[in-house]
């Protein structure tokens, strides 16, 4: 069961799901560091009615863990 308790909205331009199904997510609810849930604004203001939201405006939202460092340091590497 996923606990679905003290979540954060989080609103962008653009948001980045990786699932590849269907059209971008408008919002993405954020709890204990993880993505709960991702979908258009109306459905999760009603799955989590109350939760604070953050709008980051043109930004554009990537989940996951992105060392950029790594990225420049090895730009010619192939990842498996």
């Amino acid at each position: 069961m996923v606990d679905e308790t003290a979540p954060v909205l989080h609103r962008a331009a653009h948001i980045v799901s990786q699932s590849g199904a269907g059209p971008e997510p408008e919002m993405i609810a954020v709890a204990d560091g993880r993505i709960r849930a991702t979908g258009t604004v109306a459905a999760l203001r009603d799955r989590f009615p109350g939760a604070p939201e953050t709008d980051h405006g043109d930004a554009t939202l990537v989940p996951g863990l992105n060392d950029t460092r790594r990225a420049r340091a090895a730009p010619t590497s192939t990842w498996c």
